[in-house]
């Protein structure tokens, strides 16, 4: 259900509201093979919602890959999964690689904070919404005070964070983590 997203929003100049919603998906085989469909049928919803509730909506969607294999099957499967999610969303659609052996979904995250959030608008609510099957997640090897110092980076540059969490990696901590509280909204 998308309305809880949106509907937590309070606008001072109801004629005037903007929001600026960055997808934040950490493309595992697992979500482009068996999620991607879902995922992108459920951004559809949120930006009609929006449209549908006179907000002026500026989404883009960032694939985050890690380093996995890449073979040139591979980045056709990719290539074709981006271009689908390009065309049924009508959002631009992003894929960002983090190579090397250390990089988690943490270094991601901050990479996203001080790449695109400085290019959202000045005026609109901005959220960022992520979507895992946490494996890069539980991975990782940063300390609890790594993982807060980006956490709080996070935070001071989105109005609001929602996180999605897929299949058996995830646990509700991580999810907590990622995420904005609102009362009543779960």
């Amino acid at each position: 259900d998308t309305a809880p997203i949106l509907n937590e929003f309070k606008f001072q100049n109801p004629a005037k509201k903007f929001l600026d919603v960055v997808y934040f998906i950490e493309a595992s085989e697992n979500i482009l093979a068996y999620h991607w469909t879902a995922i992108t049928e459920w951004m559809q919803n949120v930006s009609s919602h929006a449209a549908a509730n006179n907000i002026n909506a500026d989404s883009i969607a960032i694939i985050i890959r890690f380093k996995s294999y890449n073979s040139d099957q591979f980045k056709n499967f990719l290539n074709r999964k981006v271009d689908e999610m390009k065309h049924k969303t009508g959002f631009t659609v992003l894929v960002e690689y983090m190579t090397d052996d250390s990089k988690d979904s943490y270094d991601a995250l901050e990479f996203v904070c001080d790449t695109y959030a400085p290019e959202l608008r000045y005026n609109a609510k901005k959220v960022l919404i992520s979507l895992t099957d946490g494996l890069y997640r539980t991975r990782s090897q940063k300390s609890a005070i790594q993982k807060a110092t980006i956490m709080n980076k996070a935070h001071s540059k989105f109005d609001a964070m929602i996180a999605v969490g897929y299949g058996s990696n995830m646990n509700e901590r991580e999810v907590s983590n990622w995420s904005t509280s609102y009362p009543g909204v779960d």
